[in-house]
């Protein structure tokens, strides 16, 4: 995780601007892992999700030892979902 990007093997559906949109993945913690969608990019292998700025940090895993790293408010392969609110209907 970096820098409010978030990497995927899902294809996301053609003819859709997901920007303003939000993604909400799946935790098992407190704090709510919803965030703003800026971008959606895909090469052809991988899509890549630009979210609003922040990270994804909730805290370390040891408070008195920082060398044991960070605790992140998701996991890797945790499920997701977009939730389309920025759509313009006719």
């Amino acid at each position: 995780f970096s820098d409010g990007v978030l990497k995927t093997d899902a294809t996301p559906p053609d003819g859709i601007d997901f920007s303003g949109d939000f993604i909400s993945i799946q935790n098992e913690n407190d704090r709510d892992a919803t965030y703003l969608i800026l971008g959606v990019s895909n090469d052809g292998e991988d899509t890549t999700i630009q979210v609003e700025d922040g990270d994804f940090v909730r805290g370390m895993v040891d408070d008195l030892d920082y060398t044991k790293g960070y605790l992140y408010d998701f996991g890797i392969g945790q499920e997701f979902r977009v939730v389309l609110t920025n759509s313009t209907q006719w």
